[in-house]
């Protein structure tokens, strides 16, 4: 039996290990980076132009390019680029993307068995009964491993060569094989302790299904080793042999593609030595409770002589370690408070990870045209929940312990600011935003990411402490799940808005003003002048606000984050020790501060919704909303109005974190409680409003262009007031208490109807988000809305970069159409020239000319979704033939039809400038590319 006071202080099982999650984690890594790491490699055995066709779409892909110029000029010219890739540069098909995969799993598969039984081949290890020919060493482990908790004893095998005082069990969770060395046999009768110790240990590894997931992890890693990254290092220094490309920016690029994938390797390495100390100590953990002594983890004395530089190393080489030391072994026997704390390099190698699965995955959808929000958001789903269930489980054990023992709760911006630092290194790893450069070009975005981090540990923490002093289940394991299932949510959305906006925010890509002034007014048509400086502002502010919440999850996470803590003001107070406290160990919970009222809650929520029915009131008499018509939603006058409904919400939201933030200036749930005022306000607002302005066109207007981005204003509020500090007790003194919610009965009936609103609207936004999935409009649309919302600094090009883009231009279809311009209209010539001179010069003579009018419309419809020349004089020269031959070509199929010799008359004089236009596009195009030595 395990003597007194050998048991640690609290039951490390109180919260999951999360050890699992972080197994979970390094094998969706490994298998979502061979997709990415070996793309390159299959695209290299097949002929690829993708080079040309960036330059021919005006792009620099190899001097001063980033990916914001990269971006607009392809994506603003998406029709004739997606053409041009699928023709000169196809994806390689995607089932052989899929398979890489599916044949690393196949791989790992087959090692994860052939490890087993190479480790219990014959010549290696012998069977137990013949080193145990009476049958008492059976009769031990049979005793032992009942004492662990095993149902039957596992295979035992020998090795008698090896001298350790050890033991190795390997194979799987239903069928282990635990291999007794030689030298701990002989110490069965010498040290019995240290012999029950190392058994109970190997056999705590079997009850804790440590097993499959170890050997399993160990497979992958080395065929990640020997099929991907061998293949991909072999192709890489074939790539820097050949050379770094066709400047000198390409070099970063080049060590890069170099350096992710060692990253990667070394990262999965440091995250799967980590969780499987973890999982050491925990072994260790279950064979003390199971009858282990302490004296069986015997610990050496310590080197008092190593230096600052040894001790240094020593930490350095101990993060590579699978085992970890025994003195810190037996530190966590006495004392399991390590096993609780939230250590720095997991939630640094989380972040890293996020960023490197989420980069993968969206690699295997945007080559093959697949850009749906929702197939972005469901992808972005899964580097979500992994992290929410390594860096929350984490937190809610850091936390549960602090809360459980008395000590003071992590604040969590700590845990923040490794886990959005991992994220800003997985940034600068994957290259994204920083084109063939080292950094992006405004790199300071990348600080959202890290406070992005912030606010998800701080979230975390405070809402595992709410919960921990306010639940009485059985089990902390429901709650946990709830709050974990809620950030998730909001992180998914945020990391698919970083995939698809936030990347081009850190490279310079912006909106332009006069692009969305124009959609403005072209869906709420008017007269701007009284409205301009209303209607500028407005420009600039609702498409960043739009873009920010145009992911699936994005209103679902945001109402998640504040439903979640108010549920807790609906538990009844405790009339004992709570059934988790108890398992736990712990006679009860240690004394702390009583949650707020409710009406300390909600009060500034339900005070800043009705001041915003004032608001939306006073201007509302002058306004008349009309019904929409096809093209629009209303008239600018409506437009100024819903934006007014808009500050409204927003300031009421705003109001009411302050006044929230004030009341709780001193709450350890400062930002649960500014988020529960600032949403409430935004709730009740809308409901006024709505009913103040009830119109078909207002209810849609104001619950979804208005209402949404006020949610997310609210919210965002709600953070800063929360990052602000305390509030002097004088000011809180004199705030009015708030409205009574009568009793326990009443108060868990108005919360329920709350938290049933706010689940509605949360809904009927996702129904509206999933209705306007505007990436599902093909490349026309993505082409259409570069075009119109993109703006980009604009980057000077050298002459010789202009020549091979012309020349790409030129090569790829440009001498096409520019041959077949000439020939049409040489046809044209020698068609009216015989008709001259045998005088048939009418209309009437003309009909075998329809066909050839029609050739020219097609040309120029042709050339209208090519791409444009990217040298300016030419351009506008070949701009200006393709709308005299379309136009043309209308005119003349009109006179033919007609009969009429003045409009037959009027499209031939079309033509000849069609044709002189073109014949000085063609001859700048060549003059260009003479210059370059072409």
């Amino acid at each position: 039996m395990t003597q007194t006071g050998t048991l640690p202080r609290l039951d490390e099982r109180v919260v999951g290990a999360g050890t699992t999650v972080r197994f979970v984690m390094l094998v969706v890594l490994l298998l979502a980076a061979s997709g990415s790491v070996l793309t390159p490699v299959l695209n290299s055995f097949h002929d690829s132009d993708l080079w040309s066709c960036e330059l021919a779409a005006g792009a620099d892909p190899a001097h001063h390019a980033t990916d914001a110029s990269m971006l607009v000029s392809t994506t603003g010219q998406d029709v004739p680029y997606q053409a041009c890739v699928a023709r000169y540069a196809p994806p390689p098909p995607w089932w052989l993307v899929v398979v890489c995969p599916i044949a690393l799993s196949v791989l790992t598969a087959l090692l994860f068995l052939a490890l087993s039984a190479w480790k219990a081949r014959r010549g290696r290890v012998v069977p137990l009964a013949s080193m145990d020919p009476d049958g008492a060493l059976g009769t031990l482990l049979t005793g032992l491993a009942a004492a662990a908790g095993l149902s039957r004893l596992p295979r035992i095998v020998v090795d008698p060569a090896a001298a350790s005082v050890g033991a190795l069990v390997f194979g799987r969770n239903r069928r282990p094989t635990v291999c007794l060395h030689g030298g701990l046999l002989t110490c069965r009768d010498t040290d019995p302790e240290r012999f029950r110790a190392v058994l109970l240990h190997e056999f705590a590894h079997i009850r804790n299904g440590d097993v499959t997931l170890t050997y399993a992890t160990v497979a992958l890693w080395r065929v990640y080793l020997a099929a991907v990254l061998g293949p991909y290092a072999v192709w890489e220094v074939r790539a820097l042999v050949d050379g770094p490309g066709e400047g000198p920016t390409a070099v970063p690029s080049l060590v890069r593609h170099v350096v992710l994938p060692g990253a990667v390797a070394a990262l999965v390495y440091l995250a799967r030595s980590d969780v499987l100390r973890s999982r050491e100590v925990y072994a260790d953990l279950t064979a003390v409770r199971t009858g282990a002594h302490l004296d069986g983890w015997a610990v050496p004395a310590p080197d008092t002589d190593d230096g600052p530089l040894r001790r240094a190393f020593a930490s350095f080489a101990e993060l590579w370690r699978t085992h970890p030391r025994w003195d810190l072994r037996r530190g966590a026997l006495t004392d399991p408070a390590p096993l609780f704390g939230v250590r720095a390099l997991p939630m640094f190698l989380a972040g890293v990870a996020a960023t490197l699965i989420n980069t993968d995955l969206a690699a295997y959808l945007v080559p093959y045209g697949v850009l749906s929000l929702w197939y972005l958001q469901l992808m972005a789903l899964a580097p979500a929940v992994l992290v929410t269930g390594v860096v929350g489980i984490s937190l809610w054990r850091a936390v549960t312990h602090a809360v459980l023992t008395g000590r003071p709760v992590p604040s969590g911006v700590r845990t923040g600011l490794w886990v959005g630092s991992g994220l800003a290194v997985g940034e600068l790893l994957t290259g994204r935003g920083t084109g063939f450069g080292w950094l992006p070009v405004q790199p300071g975005f990348l600080v959202f990411l890290v406070l992005a981090g912030v606010v998800f540990s701080c979230w975390v923490t405070q809402c595992a402490s709410l919960w921990a002093r306010t639940w009485r289940g059985r089990s902390m394991r429901p709650v946990m799940l709830l709050s974990l299932t809620a950030v998730c949510l909001l992180l998914a959305a945020w990391l698919g808005w970083w995939q698809l906006s936030g990347v081009l925010y850190t490279d310079g890509v912006s909106y332009s003003l006069a692009g969305a002034r124009a959609v403005l007014l072209r869906v709420w048509p008017g007269p701007a002048g009284s409205h301009s400086a209303a209607l500028s502002v407005f420009a600039a502010v609702w498409p960043r606000l739009g873009d920010m919440f145009s992911q699936p999850f994005a209103m679902p996470g945001i109402t998640a984050l504040w439903v979640v803590p108010l549920l807790a003001w609906t538990v009844r107070p405790a009339t004992g020790t709570p059934g988790w406290v108890a398992a736990a160990g712990v006679p009860g919970l240690p004394p702390a501060d009583p949650l707020p009222p409710l009406r300390r809650v909600l009060g500034p929520g339900l005070l800043g919704g009705a001041l915003s029915w004032v608001a939306a009131a006073v201007p509302r008499a002058s306004v008349h909303i009309e019904q929409p018509g096809a093209q629009h939603l209303g008239n600018l006058d409506e437009l100024i109005y819903f934006s007014w409904v808009f500050v409204a919400l927003a300031a009421s939201a705003a109001l009411a974190a302050v006044l929230a933030g004030v009341v709780a200036s001193t709450s350890p749930y400062r930002l649960l409680i500014v988020l529960v005022a600032a949403e409430t306000a935004v709730l009740v607002g809308m409901a006024g409003i709505l009913l103040l302005v009830w119109h078909p066109t207002a209810v849609w207007v104001v619950f979804v262009l208005m209402g949404q981005p006020a949610i997310l204003v609210g919210a965002l509020a709600a953070l800063a007031v929360a990052a602000v500090g305390t509030t002097p007790p004088s000011l809180l003194r004199a705030l009015p208490p708030g409205p009574r919610f009568g009793g326990s009965a009443a108060r868990r009936r108005c919360l329920g109807a709350i938290c049933v609103v706010a689940l509605g609207v949360s809904g009927t936004l996702l129904a509206s988000q999933t209705r306007r999935d505007t990436l599902q409009g093909g490349p026309s649309l993505g082409q259409q809305q570069t075009q119109q919302w993109a703006a980009t600094p604009s980057a000077p090009v050298s002459a010789q970069t202009r020549a091979e883009q012309v020349h790409a231009w030129r090569r790829l279809g440009g001498l096409w159409l520019l041959q077949h311009a000439g020939s049409y209209s040489d046809q044209l010539g020698r068609t009216l020239q015989a008709a001259d001179a045998a005088e048939h010069l009418t209309v009437s003579r003309l009909s075998r000319l329809r066909p050839l009018c029609l050739d020219f419309g097609q040309l120029a419809l042709r050339a209208s979704d090519y791409f444009r020349v990217p040298d300016p004089q030419a351009q506008t020269l070949w701009q200006q033939s393709v709308l005299q031959m379309l136009k043309g070509s209308r005119d003349c199929l009109h006179a033919l039809d007609q009969q009429d010799d003045a409009l037959f008359g009027q499209a031939l004089g079309e033509y000849v400038e069609a044709h002189k236009a073109a014949e000085s596009a063609s001859t700048r195009v060549d003059a260009v590319l003479r210059a370059a030595g072409y």
